[in-house]
């Protein structure tokens, strides 16, 4: 599939919203649950956290486009 540059660019553009704002459940219940964080045994960072939550930003709107085209 063959993306152009109006699609990489909005990718792009929801990649850096997700960098910068995240909803304050998806903060709160997933990154700052103090319960949560203290009985993982693995341990994840803040920047980690802002890229993985980015990338699955971009994965669901990336769906959503495509929905979009072939059903619309």
């Amino acid at each position: 599939m063959r993306m152009n540059k109006v699609r990489i660019s909005i990718l792009t553009f929801t990649f850096l919203i997700g960098i910068v704002y995240q909803p304050n459940w998806i903060y709160q219940n997933f990154y700052f649950n103090p319960r949560w964080v203290d009985d993982a045994w693995w341990s994840i960072n803040y920047p980690a956290f802002l890229i993985i939550y980015a990338l699955i930003f971009v994965g669901f709107i990336e769906l959503v486009i495509r929905f979009v085209k072939k059903f619309l």
